[in-house]
């Protein structure tokens, strides 16, 4: 569709009559999103969530709640498809006028069958039916997803797949029409607001040249989960961290402390003390706390930088007055970069980086007339009016899936003799940074659980309660307690970031993101090693 970012603003959401949720779980990450299902609701209007398991805090906001195997989004979505597809319901002129790869893409769906739909989703028919009939009655929808769809070997085409779902009803461009990807906050949006986007990267670089006069690197940079693995091969001998949990964030946890135990030298800037500052530090290491940007307006910021202490004399004490990230950044960069070369002084105040945004990022030609107190601002181009898009023909596409698995269930049965895990955060959770081992809206009151369908704890002849090992070829989690919970069968959940360690490095060849949320386990009772007696 030629954007990396929503199409829609918040006013579309109260003109949308129907609302997908795909794996989100809003009630504890977006409560002001939830506050848009309870009005959809209210005003008669459908909310449908696709999750594989029943999250209590969304339950009552849902007309229908839509329950796929961990790993069978692709599938249900299809499905949906196909119901529109066999039903006449496709709205052709949109499609013809405003679409392309659309024969393709219909001659992808009668080559796929029924029966491996229901297989691979995990829905049965009559549903999925159910809900493309709701869907085929909508005038204005909007699909909303989270991580829970991206973070798979196939994220890249789960969100294909949701795109041309929306194509072939029309429900792209319009009021309460469009696409929603729910982010906690503003980093991955923010990614664009600096240039770092591939459609606009290249063109931005360059007017980045133009307007400072400088020369940049012309070479292919690294994904992070790259640089851990250039790390563990001993070709990185200097990391600045700027802000974020590297160790934390990464799958195959074993590999990425020995990864960063092979850096010699770590420069960390953080606000908060995270579990980066104690694996993975062989060598020498520097943890620079830092204001963050909402600190840099309070008048007193020291309070809230209690997390942060030094050794002295007489114990522990408080830091002296803290730096903000961007006046460490730019001191740093004037310690090695010549002032005849680049003055980075003058990048120590907001406002000379936003000027400068204004005149190399496309769309952002009013940010240069904002000042420090007025944050928010309408940049031109993401939200979409009309079905006009930002690709070189102006029609968005139709994409076939190249990497998605049809068969990973066997036709034998409805699920794997192994188990398929999904990773989750809990309710006293901020991204990697774990505040409370209590989860609320799970009822759940410590974290080394597993969650499971009871049919799953009747298989395995175990009961609520009971200590497992839950294993792969990547690593092991000891000691979980099993907890009966509505969950897919065959599925199972645990929290994230302790489940990196069976994550494996596989990720979505297109994203590089890892599958944080479908891999594959298999699951025993735990059994304690015996100590030796002497």
């Amino acid at each position: 569709m030629g954007t990396g970012t929503a199409t829609i603003r918040y006013a579309d959401l109260h003109a949308a009559d129907t609302i997908f949720v795909f794996c989100a779980n809003p009630a504890s990450n977006h409560p002001r999103f939830v506050k848009v299902l309870l009005e959809c609701r209210q005003r008669g209007g459908k909310v449908i969530i696709v999750n594989p398991a029943r999250e209590a805090g969304l339950v009552r906001f849902a007309s229908h709640y839509v329950q796929p195997h961990v790993g069978g989004d692709f599938a249900s979505i299809v499905g949906v498809a196909k119901c529109l597809l066999d039903s006449n319901g496709v709205e052709s002129k949109f499609v013809n006028q405003h679409t392309e790869g659309f024969e393709a893409y219909r001659d992808f769906f009668e080559q796929t069958q029924w029966q491996d739909i229901v297989r691979e989703s995990g829905i049965d028919l009559e549903t999925i039916v159910e809900i493309g009939k709701v869907y085929q009655a909508s005038q204005a929808t909007v699909m909303a997803w989270r991580m829970g769809l991206t973070h798979h070997y196939n994220g890249s085409e789960n969100i294909e797949a949701v795109i041309a779902l929306a194509l072939l009803r029309g429900m792209a461009g319009g009021p309460g029409k469009g696409l929603l990807p729910l982010r906690d906050h503003s980093n991955v949006q923010g990614a664009s607001t600096v240039g770092l986007n591939p459609a606009i990267k290249s063109q931005a670089m360059t007017a980045l040249e133009q307007e400072l006069g400088i020369a940049l690197p012309a070479g292919e940079g690294m994904d992070t989960l790259a640089c851990v693995q250039t790390a563990a091969a001993e070709q990185i001998d200097f990391a600045l961290l700027l802000g974020g949990n590297l160790y934390s964030a990464n799958p195959d946890s074993r590999f990425s402390a020995q990864a960063l135990d092979r850096i010699p030298f770590k420069v960390m800037l953080n606000s908060t003390l995270h579990q980066t500052h104690l694996n993975g530090v062989e060598g020498e290491n520097l943890i620079l706390p830092v204001r963050v940007r909402d600190e840099e307006k309070q008048a007193t910021t020291q309070e809230s930088m209690l997390n942060f202490v030094r050794l002295s004399d007489d114990g522990f004490d408080r830091l002296p007055a803290l730096r903000s990230e961007v006046e460490l950044i730019a001191g740093l960069d004037e310690q090695v970069v010549s002032p005849s070369a680049l003055n980075f002084s003058e990048f120590r105040q907001h406002r000379n980086i936003r000027q400068v945004n204004a005149k190399v990022i496309p769309g952002l030609e009013d940010l240069e007339s904002i000042d420090d107190s007025k944050a928010e601002f309408y940049i031109k181009g993401r939200h979409l009016e009309t079905p006009r898009f930002q690709t070189p023909s102006n029609k968005a596409h139709f994409c076939i899936p190249k990497t998605t698995n049809w068969y990973r269930r066997s036709a034998a049965g409805t699920r794997l003799p192994e188990f398929v895990l999904t990773s989750v955060r809990n309710e006293g959770q901020f991204n990697t940074i774990i505040y409370s081992d209590e989860d609320s809206y799970r009822r759940q009151s410590e974290r080394q659980a597993l969650v499971m369908h009871p049919g799953d704890l009747d298989l395995l002849d175990l009961e609520d309660g009971a200590r497992v090992d839950v294993y792969n070829n990547t690593g092991i989690m000891s000691a979980l307690r099993a907890i009966r919970y509505d969950i897919r069968q065959g599925s199972v959940m645990t929290y994230f970031p302790e489940a990196n360690v069976l994550i494996p490095q596989d990720a979505d060849p297109r994203s590089r993101t890892p599958s944080f949320k479908s891999v594959l386990v298999n699951v025993q009772p735990h059994r304690p090693k015996k100590q030796n007696s002497r």
